[in-house]
């Protein structure tokens, strides 16, 4: 019962507090009116059929919203792109900067933009040099080169956006574990 009320709280307040109010009302307002008369005028109150009627549409309208807000995020999910880290490239010598190769592996990716406060990064398409880029497809890949080259290897983190097919806007995070190891953090939706 108490795992029941805190994953429907929210419910469970409400009809608490109509519940009392009712309670409260009628002892304040008992025989005033025929609304507050015991037993209840069936007049006024209509019978249980029509009570019982009532609750089930209501627990089938709730269900329904909750159903159609789950099946969303489910949509979501399915139409995430995911991008894993195929390579990473850098030359002993510090002749070309380093470059990180990211690979879309599941669903078309839109609005690609890497964010880095000094601009020290740019992002590289299939060998374009765009800042933003509007499109890429599952199978191409996205290189991440520093522009700086006194900072050999990357030694930050750094935070890429992207949107999937119904415009959702993801941000994920590269993160540098040292050693020329990087690991992409779990995605996150932004909110509105």
């Amino acid at each position: 019962m108490i795992n029941f009320y805190k994953k429907y709280r929210l419910i469970c307040n409400i009809i608490i507090s109509l519940c009392s109010l009712f309670i409260l009302s009628f002892i304040f307002f008992y025989g005033k009116n025929d609304l507050f008369k015991f037993p209840f005028d069936v007049e006024v109150w209509g019978n249980v059929s029509d009570w019982v009627n009532s609750a089930i549409t209501l627990g089938s309208v709730i269900y329904v919203v909750k159903q159609f807000y789950s099946q969303k995020e489910q949509d979501r999910i399915k139409l995430l792109p995911i991008f894993k880290i195929s390579r990473l490239i850098e030359a002993e010598d510090n002749s070309i900067p380093p470059i990180l190769f990211l690979e879309l592996t599941k669903n078309d990716a839109f609005d690609i933009a890497i964010s880095r406060d000094n601009n020290q990064f740019c992002l590289e398409i299939n060998g374009l040099l765009p800042l933003h880029t509007p499109f890429l497809a599952v199978g191409n890949n996205i290189q991440i080169v520093n522009l700086n080259l006194s900072a050999r290897p990357i030694h930050a983190s750094y935070v890429f956006s992207y949107k999937d097919l119904i415009g959702n806007t993801y941000f994920q995070v590269i993160i540098y574990k040292g050693a020329g190891r990087y690991v992409l953090d779990t995605p996150y939706l932004k909110s509105n």
